[in-house]
């Protein structure tokens, strides 16, 4: 089973604060997936039942159980933007970069589950979604500490290597049947 306080701690070694809150219930994931009508990652889940949430410099935040229903349920109801921007029902949004900019996993039929591998940000200046890392929660979390909240895009990935993956057990992708 992954660690992913003790993974994350590592990583961010270097910066000043990480606040870790306390685990998420088994419960409470059940209502964000009953509230969202989505099956969450197993990724997901699991750092969710170490940790309900984490609070990075810079506001940079990975969603508590609570602030993930509250966040998505914002983005799909909220009027006026479903007048600025394209529908939001195909992502499971989880973490916010601090500067208004969203990740989140493509949640296609009500499934966000561990075939979708990739991480895309949810640009609110031009609503573009871009996949910035097609590891998985694991690589995306990497990334987004070693990189400072800087723009994490592919190119990015192809310039850099972070040890990060090789700590950590990758979900193996479920073959089509």
């Amino acid at each position: 089973m992954t660690k992913w306080r003790d993974l994350i701690k590592m990583t961010a070694a270097r910066l000043e604060t990480v606040q870790f809150e306390q685990p998420a219930t088994l419960e409470q994931l059940g209502d964000v997936e009953d509230s969202l009508s989505v099956v969450l990652p197993t990724a997901l889940k699991d750092l969710l039942l170490e940790t309900d949430g984490v609070v990075f410099p810079y506001g940079r935040t990975v969603f508590s159980a609570a602030r993930l229903i509250e966040e998505n349920v914002t983005m799909r109801t909220t009027g006026e933007f479903k007048e600025l921007y394209w529908p939001f029902d195909g992502i499971l949004f989880f973490a916010d970069d601090g500067n208004g900019d969203l990740f989140g996993f493509k949640a296609l039929g009500g499934n966000a589950q561990d075939w979708c591998f990739s991480v895309y940000r949810w640009d609110h200046e031009t609503d573009s979604r871009t996949d910035v890392a097609g590891a998985h929660l694991n690589g995306f979390l990497g990334e987004w500490i070693a990189n400072d909240g800087r723009e994490l895009t592919r190119e990015a990935r192809r310039s850099k290597r972070f040890e990060w993956l090789g700590r950590l057990e990758m979900p193996a992708r479920k073959s089509a049947a």
